[in-house]
């Protein structure tokens, strides 16, 4: 276990217990190393219990690693009170509850991290709040309600935008079409999203991967996306409704892809280099 004792050290500005086989709860006197800059427990999957609601008196934390320690229940919402936060990883843990819209304080965090946890709730829209944000991945949860278009102002993202394997619902917002920085990853499959794809897509000129499976997207695709000229990775299969005719340049890169030929018709798959749909 964290002995308490820990508490006492000040002075302390950098404490990392990562990749040890601790045991018990984190203890709550971790709140009194309040000159800490940084708190790394990662990889401590023997750790239980929640995180403490003292994390929040560390106001001078630029980077707290809580990734793969095993700790439940609910994000608290004094980790808005970490003005000073660069980075906030909580992924692969079993969280749940809702995500706390105090969160979107943090308006100096670049990476926020929280994947495959139990969130449950919608989206807040304070997260449009944070637009130093260079990744944002909340995919692998129990999100539900829509994507708030305030995503649409994080103008800063260039690695990660990554809301897959949620329960969201409700068309895909034309503000994501502002993020064009965005070079690596758009994930948004395996979600409940409807509606159309969105001829916005078409200015994230550099994005490497856009990933819209396993929804019930409808409609046609927008020509637009021809212009997406980055593109390595394209998926939207699992896309019951969405038809045709492939824009040029989407037919040449390696992509699942899933159309419905005709209203009435059957649905096709294929998926390859240069394989066109008709």
């Amino acid at each position: 276990t964290i002995p308490t004792q820990v508490g006492l050290l000040n002075k302390l500005t950098k404490l990392s217990l990562a990749g040890n086989q601790l045991e018990g709860e984190i203890p709550t006197h971790l709140g009194l190393l309040t000159r800490l800059v940084q708190l790394n427990m990662n990889d401590n999957e023997r750790l239980e219990g929640t995180i403490p609601t003292e994390i929040g008196l560390l106001t001078g934390l630029t980077a707290f690693y809580l990734t793969m320690s095993g700790v439940s229940g609910k994000v608290p919402t004094e980790l808005g009170r970490l003005l000073a936060l660069n980075g906030l990883y909580l992924s692969r843990n079993n969280l749940n509850g809702v995500f706390p819209s105090e969160i979107g304080m943090l308006t100096r965090l670049i990476g926020l991290y929280a994947f495959e946890n139990e969130l449950e709730g919608t989206l807040p829209t304070t997260l449009g709040q944070l637009t130093m944000l260079t990744g944002l991945d909340l995919s692998q949860n129990k999100l539900k309600g829509t994507i708030p278009t305030q995503l649409g102002l994080l103008k800063g993202l260039t690695a990660y935008l990554d809301l897959s394997g949620n329960q969201l619902e409700g068309g895909i917002p034309t503000e994501i079409g502002r993020l064009t920085q965005l070079v690596s990853t758009l994930a948004l499959g395996d979600n409940r999203l409807s509606g159309t794809v969105p001829t916005e897509f078409g200015k994230l000129l550099s994005l490497a991967t856009l990933d819209v499976h396993s929804n019930s997207l409808s409609g046609n695709l927008p020509g637009e996306l021809g212009l997406m000229r980055g593109l390595t990775f394209l998926d939207l299969s699992h896309n019951e409704y969405l038809c045709g005719p492939w824009p040029s340049h989407v037919e040449r890169i390696h992509a699942w892809r899933t159309c419905v030929a005709k209203p009435a018709g059957a649905i096709m798959a294929t998926v390859g280099l240069g394989m066109a749909v008709v």
